[in-house]
């Protein structure tokens, strides 16, 4: 039988449990806006060096760069084809060679997995 006193401790260790998982979840949110942006940010500068190259007659310069900018989006879709059922968040979660590794799942996956655990552990601690 547990007593009173062990339930507590429990209850208050997953609850500490749980604002932890959160915190790594919000740091895993910010991330991904952070590659999203860094995405947006990377097509804006090669469009603006395009431009540039392009107003100093530089067409050689200003087709490369055009060229470079074209593969990168491309290359970004087709990745994100390849790997369609993640979200962004999954992406800024995998580590490298964590495909090699067989690993199945991302970080925020595995998070929202344990959120979910000790949530339900919770509600069937204080339920009782």
């Amino acid at each position: 039988m547990v007593t009173d006193a062990e339930r507590q401790k429990e209850i208050q260790q997953l609850e500490q449990d749980l604002r932890n998982l959160q915190r790594r979840y919000a740091h895993l949110d910010r991330a991904a806006r952070r590659f999203r942006a860094g995405f947006y940010v990377l097509v804006a500068v090669m469009g603006i060096v395009i431009f540039v190259f392009a107003v100093m007659g530089r067409l050689p310069a200003a087709l490369f760069s055009a060229a470079a900018l074209l593969a990168t989006i491309l290359f970004i879709f087709a990745y994100g084809r390849m790997f369609s059922e993640l979200r962004l968040i999954d992406w800024v979660g995998w580590r490298p060679g964590a495909i090699r590794w067989g690993v199945k799942r991302s970080e925020a996956e595995a998070v929202e997995e344990m959120v979910a655990e000790r949530m339900e552990r919770l509600a069937r601690l204080k339920g009782s």
